[in-house]
């Protein structure tokens, strides 16, 4: 007896997951990442200039890079270049880091005054009436009349 081997049909080669996946996952999912990809791109490049920058301080290389720079009269330049990097890598942060966060209601709650506090319908439409804080207009109406 010869075993039996299974086929399988193309179609449940892959399996299909719009069936169990919905629209909205996937939007979601996109638009997170969309949402996060300045801060994936922008991170790993803030590193390596981080590091690099150690680099150049620790075999002293930015030390002969400004000597030669105040040498040749270029040391406005690099000033200037330095303090537009330093201002727009602040405005980078600053972005990121200042972005409204979403505020999400943890506990809810009603006061719910005591017994002691309510007002019979009567006493309010008199007290409303005494006052004449609405002119020209109806009272509201409680209750059966």
């Amino acid at each position: 007896m010869q075993p039996v081997k299974a086929t399988r049909s193309p179609s449940t080669v892959f399996p299909l997951y719009s069936n169990t996946i919905s629209e909205k996952h996937i939007r979601r999912g996109l638009y997170l990442t969309l949402k996060h990809a300045p801060a994936f791109v922008l991170l790993p490049l803030a590193a390596s200039l981080v590091l690099e920058l150690g680099n150049m301080v620790r075999t002293g290389e930015l030390i002969k890079l400004w000597s030669v720079a105040s040498q040749t009269d270029l040391t406005f330049n690099l000033v200037t270049v330095v303090i537009c990097c330093s201002v727009l890598l602040a405005a980078i942060l600053s972005f990121f880091l200042l972005q409204t966060r979403p505020v999400y209601l943890v506990d809810f709650s009603v006061y719910k005054p005591p017994d002691s506090w309510m007002v019979p319908a009567a006493r309010f439409l008199d007290c409303s009436r005494a006052s004449k804080a609405r002119t020209g207009g109806t009272l509201l109406q409680f209750g059966p009349q």
